[in-house]
């Protein structure tokens, strides 16, 4: 298991910039000062430490706070921002809230959804795995509303509009 004081004395890290870089040579090439990691498929900075690929926020975590968390949220949703002041720990259902809108969405808004039978707008969110239905409306700004006050009171600071960048 890797450890606070077995990261710090292979990388160091600079909070503002939330860049790793070594501190020894290391194989292929690598030098002391060099960047650490790359960006993989989903965004995400990578660092490679003893055959185990790590994300680069969760290592900034340990770096600064002692501890591997089991999930760690980019506050402004941009992957391969690791300052410290961008991360935070969190729950999944918390990450969740913090998350841009889905490719698949049909309505343009999370947790709302067109009801053929009903016709009626539908809000809805999830908690612990669980759908919750928040009531059926006929306007879809009234079924908005009342998915996003739900959300601010249940999550707080981790709710997020997800149609901002």
């Amino acid at each position: 298991m890797l450890t606070q004081g077995k990261l710090k004395s292979l990388l160091t890290y600079s909070p503002e910039t939330g860049m790793f870089h070594w501190l020894s040579e290391k194989a292929n090439a690598i030098q002391a000062g060099d960047l650490a990691g790359w960006k993989d498929e989903q965004g995400y900075c990578r660092i490679t430490i003893d055959g185990h690929d790590y994300r680069a926020h969760r290592l900034a975590w340990l770096y600064m706070h002692g501890c591997m968390p089991d999930m760690v949220d980019h506050k402004n949703r941009n992957r391969s921002d690791n300052r410290a002041s961008n991360l935070r720990q969190c729950s999944a259902s918390q990450n969740a809230m913090n998350r841009k809108i889905q490719a698949n969405n049909k309505s343009g808004v999370p947790g709302v959804i067109w009801n053929k039978r009903e016709k009626k707008w539908k809000a809805f969110t999830k908690s612990n795995g669980k759908q919750i239905c928040l009531g059926t409306y006929a306007e879809k700004g009234d079924a908005i509303r009342a998915r996003e006050s739900h959300c601010q009171l249940a999550h707080g600071e981790f709710y997020a509009n997800p149609n901002a960048a």
